[in-house]
């Protein structure tokens, strides 16, 4: 046990501080997102009160995928559908490493909430409450510049 390598803190803050590039599925666009812990958002403060229910509901594990769906469905009232709209903004703020949500982008690395689909923003509040493990599964894969061809006895070497 004493020869195992303690793991490095910069392995720790690694999801924290770069996060994973995620293709958002609707438009298409590469972000770079890590994961929030549920803690971390209520130290933030001014989280609407639909979304302050949901992650209490986390921190002490009563929460499941359903609850995020859930949190996500048609609003019954125009109130609902913005406390809905400004959690998925906290969210996605609090999600995105890069770009950066800002009020007033000028930066290259800086967009509004507005940028951003609103699909593309549910996939991102699904996302960012994944254990940080989980969240690497979910990365951009890059398409091969070949094709893949079997190779059986159906295909043989062409001769030299």
């Amino acid at each position: 046990m004493d020869r195992l390598p303690v793991t490095k803190g910069s392995e720790w803050r690694r999801n924290r501080e770069e996060g994973e590039i995620i293709q958002l599925p609707y438009s298409g666009k590469l972000v770079r997102l890590r994961t929030v812990r549920p803690d971390h958002l209520l130290k933030l403060g001014r989280i609407p009160d639909p979304l302050t229910r949901l992650v209490v509901d986390m921190i002490y594990g009563k929460s499941e995928t359903k609850d995020i769906d859930a949190f996500l469905e048609e609003q019954t009232s125009i109130e609902d559908a913005k406390e809905m709209l400004e959690s998925l903004r906290v969210v996605c703020t609090a999600g995105l490493v890069e770009p950066k949500i800002v009020d007033n982008p000028v930066g290259e690395d800086e967009i509004s909430m507005d940028d951003i689909e609103l699909a593309d923003r549910g996939y991102i509040f699904r996302l960012v409450f994944v254990p940080a493990e989980a969240l690497s599964t979910f990365r951009y894969k890059p398409p091969t510049d070949v094709e893949v061809m079997a190779n059986g006895a159906a295909d043989p070497q062409p001769s030299i």
